[in-house]
């Protein structure tokens, strides 16, 4: 989002799928997905990219593959075919980062960011979620105790580390 555009663009787009998994024609996702990004800056009266796009899966794989978890690999190709429409459509050939991917049996959810925008203060944001739970939720075990167990992995957390520290009552 660039300084003159306070406001977020969303483009916000489904897709029924109709169980053909992988074997669903990419060509049919790209013309759905073409004009609906070519309305989205009509709509915006300006040529501007999307901040944010969202876009849903329905009916993405039959019940008996999406319960034994075989939807990734199917969300990965649709999400590799997804990710280069938006960017061939970008105005100004704006970059995205995929911020958040929600599979649920057959039902899924793609959100990306644009990268000089909301998709990196995102990134930023989960970066920083990820330190402080790595270092204040479960802090990495000290070289003392580490000695005790040779054996162990270099990546045991300890979760006593307030008795570890001394007296702290």
């Amino acid at each position: 989002m660039s300084a003159d555009n306070a406001r977020p663009l969303v483009q916000i787009a489904s897709y029924n799928t109709n169980l053909q998994a992988e074997r669903g024609l990419p060509q049919d996702l790209v013309d759905w997905l073409a004009p609906t990004l070519q309305v989205s800056s009509f709509l915006a009266r300006e040529r501007r990219a999307p901040d944010i796009v969202a876009v849903g899966f329905q009916e993405l794989l039959p019940l008996h593959l999406g319960l034994s978890g075989l939807s990734n690999p199917v969300l990965e190709s649709r999400n590799a075919l997804i990710l280069s429409q938006i960017e061939k459509h970008a105005p100004n050939n704006e970059r995205y980062t995929l911020i958040a991917k929600v599979v649920n049996v057959g039902v899924a959810l793609l959100v990306y960011g644009r990268d000089d925008g909301v998709g990196q203060r995102a990134c930023d944001r989960i970066r920083d979620y990820h330190h402080i739970v790595g270092t204040l939720l479960f802090p990495p075990r000290s070289s003392s105790s580490a000695d005790s167990t040779p054996s162990g992995p270099t990546t045991m957390f300890d979760t006593r580390y307030q008795r570890r520290k001394g007296a702290w009552r």
